[in-house]
């Protein structure tokens, strides 16, 4: 499984680091005059092709935030695969600035009157963002799209958030979302094009050319991007929001943990009238209950209140024979869509992206053409 890490902040305490070209801003009560806010907000670092990610020092702490996938290139279709390869790129840009670099260190105990006290002296992550990506076939990535859009995670829903993209989870702890990543390059290619930046005149002609190269090649492929995000109050309560606990298998393994959903069989059905039943049947129940339940997907399907009548143990029991055996859940409204007899070929296509599958002119980030 070939998994990339694109949003990283990392921040790491120390005590006398300098105030680098940061804005201090300070708030006062208008009445009493008492200082109510006072905050150092970070500064972009530019790197090749407008690229940035933003330094933040304030004397006490440094942090770094941004897409080190993404920093000093034109694309991020591929990306950094560690959290090593991830902080050598952070720090190399904290040693031009002048700055401390991140160190990996332990917990330290120290022992005192009151006994052990246990305090982090080291980097600390509070966001990340592992991602893979999905080959669908031409035609098939708005598909899955539709398909996906029909699935929980947990018991969230997976909503569509634009039309190329759905998400669920929540953005503080865990959130999953999948988006075209042709429309994506397309409009950064746009931008490209429209730019009067004296800064991105020299390369905007380069830029656009592959840009324009790499998105119809995404389009042809049907690449659908794959993304768990993993936030602050998730990390605060996991070993991995420490970069030393992370190792060349973390990144794939976070991605299978957080992003199951609970109706993967969902394509695997072709028939719904018949083969509701059949599935029921075999995993052995009763030949009139089988038919019940069968009756209510046919009520779901087309929009019907489908348990009118059911008692809410009854309904319960609908609910979890038919998620875990049919992949069908009724808890929110039917997806068209997504459950049309036409769209299963094509859903069932869906597999993830190999290396091999890259054109050969595919710009590589530095760390991959090195190895």
């Amino acid at each position: 499984m070939t998994v990339f890490i694109d949003q990283l902040r990392v921040r790491q305490e120390h005590p006398h680091c300098p105030e680098w070209g940061s804005i201090r801003r300070y708030d006062f009560d208008i009445d009493t005059g008492e200082l109510v806010y006072d905050a150092v907000h970070g500064m972009q670092v530019e790197g090749s092709y407008a690229t940035s990610v933003r330094v933040r020092s304030d004397g006490r702490s440094v942090e770094v935030s941004g897409n080190p996938s993404k920093f000093g290139r034109l694309d991020n279709l591929v990306g950094i695969a560690t959290m090593g390869e991830c902080l050598e790129l952070y720090n190399r840009l904290l040693r031009q600035l002048g700055l401390p670099e991140f160190e990996l260190r332990s917990l330290v105990t120290t022992i005192g009157d009151q006994g052990g006290e246990r305090f982090r002296d080291g980097p600390v992550i509070s966001t990340v963002h592992v991602t893979r990506n999905l080959i669908c076939g031409q035609g098939g990535d708005r598909l899955f799209l539709d398909w996906m859009e029909s699935h929980y995670m947990g018991r969230l829903p997976f909503k569509r958030e634009r039309d190329s993209t759905v998400q669920a989870g929540s953005q503080n702890r865990r959130q999953r979302q999948l988006y075209l990543k042709g429309p994506e390059i397309r409009s950064h290619a746009l931008k490209w094009r429209r730019s009067r930046s004296p800064k991105k005149l020299e390369d905007r002609d380069e830029a656009v050319e592959y840009l324009e190269r790499l998105l119809k090649w995404c389009e042809e492929k049907g690449v659908v991007r794959d993304e768990v995000k993993l936030g602050r109050k998730w990390l605060q309560e996991s070993e991995y929001r420490y970069p030393e606990n992370w190792s060349e298998e973390t990144a794939p393994m976070l991605h299978v943990e957080n992003s199951e959903v609970d109706t993967m069989n969902a394509g695997a059905l072709s028939d719904y009238g018949v083969e509701v039943r059949q599935r029921l049947l075999a995993v052995g129940c009763s030949s009139r209950l089988a038919g019940s339940m069968a009756n209510a997907v046919s009520g779901w399907l087309a929009g019907q209140v489908w348990d009118l009548g059911l008692g809410r143990p009854t309904r319960y029991r609908y609910l979890k024979a038919l998620r875990e055996h049919c992949g069908l859940d009724l808890r929110k409204p039917c997806n068209v869509r997504a459950l049309a007899t036409c769209v299963k070929p094509k859903v069932l296509e869906v597999r993830e992206m190999q290396v091999e599958d890259l054109p050969d002119w595919y710009r590589w980030p530095e760390q991959r053409k090195a190895a």
